[in-house]
């Protein structure tokens, strides 16, 4: 079982972790956890630094990470034709 969870430090993406995390427990799955920002902040390292160590704790190694920034602002757009 192959499963997806997007992390941005909400609570509900908070839940969506954990219980990804319990899912790959329990049904031996590969995890991939996704972080996208538009710019690389002290909340981006802290968000992706606590899903670590939450995969460790739970047994997970995880086996890359890659950051980039992507210069990506939909909302600079709305009502721009």
């Amino acid at each position: 079982m192959d499963i997806f969870v997007a992390i941005d430090a909400s609570p509900a993406s908070d839940r969506a972790l954990s219980f990804a995390i319990r899912l790959a427990e329990s049904y031996d799955g590969a995890l991939q956890v996704v972080h996208i920002s538009d710019a690389e902040t002290d909340a981006t390292d802290w968000v992706l630094a606590d899903a670590r160590e939450r995969l460790r704790e739970a047994g997970i190694e995880p086996e890359l990470v890659i950051t980039d920034t992507l210069d990506i602002r939909p909302a600079a757009g709305v009502g721009k034709e």
